[in-house]
């Protein structure tokens, strides 16, 4: 399958990373992005890239690394408190995976990305988790959590 942009690849990584890593703690759950192509259902985790920059890295923007600013949204039906449970355990789960310590200490998914995904053809170097948001919207409970990955072709 061909990959075009770097937002392609970063995304199709983390879902390969997600469902790889956390399929039998979050069966049920869909794994989408923006390419798809499948009818959603809840529980799911849309995975979609919001902003691509070039990197600069020692003062030059040309170095064919890219920083881009990544969101997980994950939306759950909500009827009944038991169902807002099982949506605050999909968001810990995803969380428990990307807030992952090396032995020095450091908090880093990248390392398990990287293992994880061989069709994306991006080596991800650095991840910082951001900020996260929650609201119910009409029977769903929404969570959004901002993640910006530092890439690099392979």
């Amino acid at each position: 399958m061909p990959w075009h942009t770097p937002e392609r690849k970063a995304e199709q990584a983390l879902k390969l990373y997600f469902q790889t890593v956390l399929g039998y703690e979050l069966t049920g759950v869909q794994f989408t992005t923006r390419f798809s192509n499948a009818v959603l259902t809840e529980p799911r985790v849309e995975i979609y890239c919001t902003d691509c920059e070039p990197w600069e890295m020692e003062g030059s923007p040309y170095t064919g690394n890219w920083k881009l600013t990544i969101t997980l949204k994950i939306v759950s039906h909500y009827a009944q408190a038991v169902d807002a449970e099982a949506h605050d355990n999909i968001v810990g789960n995803l969380l428990d995976q990307l807030l992952i310590v090396d032995e020095n200490g450091n908090e880093s998914a990248s390392a398990e990305i990287n293992a994880t995904q061989n069709e994306a053809d991006l080596t991800v170097l650095l991840l910082d988790v951001g900020t996260r948001s929650n609201a119910v919207e009409e029977h769903s409970l929404v969570t959004e959590q901002e993640l910006v990955l530092y890439v690099k072709p392979s």
